[in-house]
């Protein structure tokens, strides 16, 4: 028998893990929750569990995968039919004020214009636009190389103002399709800090006072499931370290918190703390504030073992 989505991906990777065990079960806790959290995502798509947030997701896909085709060198009347239908049904399920004057989503509708336009005069005209890096190859690797995990800081509060900066670059990253998946959980009093640190294994060594915790994590509904299982990750990682170089330009340090060695317990505790539907994947958390002090750099290996180029 041929098995194929989810059930093919979950049969695979048991098969594999009794290879790899020997035959011995049970598994290990931490396999079965990342199967259940994908099947769970994987029912709530199939029973239409979507909101606009969703379907926003969802739209700026659609539009993305359009203004592909219009960049296309061979572009044609008819290019990206399919997807250019997708996006008009999504586009007249946003609804709500703040996601119609969302940038992404005018984003989205202008492209579906655009689209439109190309149909009727049958040509496309494209857009160039000059970059300014802002900064030159020096100053930005002065800023990675300074950037630093630290676990003591002052006792010194976290304005939201400021907390909205470093969130909000998080979907400025590459990310698949233009989703914009993210989201991040913030907890911004001492008391609530301190209860999400005690859900994280690697929250040891800090100082007393620690005045933000952040959870990142991705929404898994607009993935295809399960073959994209993986992706949400790598989205959110990517966006991950947006934030903490622009933490650092702001005076601050934000250390990451390994999330792979949680407990279910751990996952429900969070999400009960930071009211984390089940649908968002937890990626990674960390712990933001203004250093006391920073510690000796760890140096880097060598730069040419991190790289094979071939010729």
């Amino acid at each position: 028998m041929i098995r194929t989505g989810l059930r093919w991906a979950k049969h695979h990777m048991v098969s594999l893990l009794r290879r790899a065990t020997g035959g011995r079960f049970p598994l290990e806790p931490q396999y079965k929750e990342f199967i259940d959290r994908v099947e769970l995502v994987r029912t709530l798509q199939q029973q239409g569990g979507h909101d606009e947030e969703s379907r926003a997701q969802q739209l700026r896909k659609a539009a993305h995968i359009i203004d592909k085709g219009l960049q296309r060198d061979d572009w044609e009347p008819g290019h990206s039919t399919k997807w250019y239908r997708v996006a008009k049904e999504l586009d007249g399920q946003i609804e709500s004020a703040v996601l119609v004057a969302d940038p992404s989503i005018r984003w989205a509708r202008r492209k579906i214009t655009e689209y439109e336009v190309g149909q009727e005069t049958k040509s496309v005209s494209r857009q160039h636009f000059t970059v300014d890096a802002g900064c030159d190859y020096e100053q930005l690797l002065q800023t990675i190389r300074a950037r630093r995990s630290v676990r003591f800081y002052r006792e010194q509060p976290v304005s939201e103002e400021t907390i909205e900066k470093i969130a909000s670059v998080v979907t400025w990253a590459s990310n698949s399709c233009n989703k914009q998946t993210a989201k991040v959980f913030v907890a911004n009093s001492p008391d609530l800090v301190k209860a999400c640190l005690g859900t994280c294994k690697g929250a040891t060594c800090f100082s007393d006072y620690v005045p933000t915790f952040l959870c990142f994590c991705s929404d898994m509904r607009s993935y295809w499931l399960p073959q994209e299982m993986l992706l949400p990750n790598i989205d959110v990682s990517l966006g991950i370290q947006n934030c903490a170089l622009v933490a650092h330009s702001l005076g601050l340090s934000m250390t990451l918190l390994t999330w792979a060695q949680h407990t279910a317990e751990d996952d429900a505790r969070l999400r009960s703390l930071l009211g984390i539907p089940e649908y968002y994947r937890i990626i990674v958390n960390g712990a933001l504030g203004y250093p006391e002090y920073y510690p000796d750099p760890p140096l880097r290996k060598d730069p040419k073992t991190t790289y094979v180029l071939v010729r």
